[in-house]
């Protein structure tokens, strides 16, 4: 099948020809091929092979939608070179944005448009500005539904955010929490989350170190292949030593504590699922001192004959999974590690 090929920053995202309910329906139609299982824009969807006649009906459409976007990109370009900063332009890179939200370029635009088009005219107005960024994000949250994993659109969210009078930091952590539990493997919800939390630490001056981890504990126990929560414990851990307490003698207890409640989860997850990489790398950096955020703050002991009995222990584990799992591949790496 032919394909429209659009040149330069037209081509940024695939958004344009996302499945339209009329595309289902012509797969439907004079298909005498069964639907086979295949890559159709996301794991686990079923693509359909279409005959001759369904085949170049969708492609009409799809020919006539990309001449639709490309006579749109050309306008909204037109202004943005123009300088244009008017309510048409910011209608139109709205429009353009809904159906590319990956073009970081029309975004950047958008953002000089409230600079220089928008606020200046509520400049003494706080209510008024509030409720154009609000307006935003809610456009935002919508899009968001369809695309939450397009870097663009966290950006401006949080751009939007730091332009807002009042921002809403509770809001924002109810919205990265309901979409959590729609996908809890989202690295870029999660990175969103920690950006929020520091919002809110610093607003409410106290420390929700506590409170995250326990949130990861519960992400974790959910699923253990959750590559972004044993990573956001890397980033929680030495917050929680740093903030353990003022003497030398209560950070080390609460050092040896966390490790050994770590070793335990991560025992109950290798033995659950030893096939899962996000475990055994955050089994490495637990055991090395000397890595990422461990080299200020070690979770591992520091005294070398409590570094070496802690190495056998885990060493101990491995093993006896190996007698489980012979010969493989993640434990015997692992050994060779240790």
């Amino acid at each position: 099948m032919q394909a429209i090929l659009l040149n330069g920053p037209q081509a940024q995202s695939a958004s344009l020809f996302k499945s339209q309910p009329e595309a289902a329906e012509d797969s439907d139609e004079g298909t005498d091929d069964a639907p086979v299982t295949g890559y159709g824009g996301g794991h686990g969807v079923r693509k359909t092979i279409l005959d001759p006649a369904a085949a170049a009906a969708k492609l009409a459409k799809d020919t006539q939608r990309a001449q639709a976007y490309k006579e749109l990109s050309d306008t909204v370009n037109a202004m943005r070179h123009a300088e244009d900063y008017s309510s048409d332009a910011f209608a139109n890179t709205l429009a353009l944005l809904k159906l590319n939200p990956e073009y970081y370029t029309i975004w950047n635009y958008r953002r000089n448009i409230f600079l220089k088009g928008l606020f200046p005219a509520c400049d003494k107005d706080a209510q008024a500005k509030q409720d154009l960024i609000t307006s935003e994000l809610k456009l935002l949250q919508a899009i968001l539904q369809d695309y939450p994993k397009v870097y663009c659109l966290w950006v401006h969210r949080k751009w939007c955010l730091g332009q807002c009078p009042w921002p809403d930091w509770q809001r924002e952590l109810m919205l990265v929490t309901r979409m959590l539990e729609q996908d809890a493997r989202n690295f870029h919800v999660w990175e969103y989350r920690r950006y929020v939390v520091g919002q809110l630490e610093q607003a409410e001056e106290r420390s929700l170190a506590e409170r995250e981890f326990e949130y990861t504990t519960a992400a974790i126990s959910h699923n253990f292949s959750n590559f972004s929560a044993w990573h956001n414990r890397t980033k929680l851990i030495p917050t929680l030593l740093l903030e353990a307490g003022d003497t030398a003698d209560v950070r080390e207890g609460r050092r040896a504590q966390l490790l050994k409640d770590e070793l335990t989860l991560l025992k109950d997850a290798l033995f659950t699922d030893p096939d899962d990489q996000s475990v055994w790398l955050y089994h490495k950096w637990l055991l090395n001192p000397d890595s990422g955020p461990a080299e200020q703050f070690p979770l591992a002991p520091q005294d070398v004959a409590a570094r070496i009995a802690l190495l056998q222990q885990e060493l101990e584990m491995i093993d006896a999974l190996l007698e489980e799992e012979p010969g493989h591949v993640w434990c015997l790496d692992a050994r060779c590690v240790y």
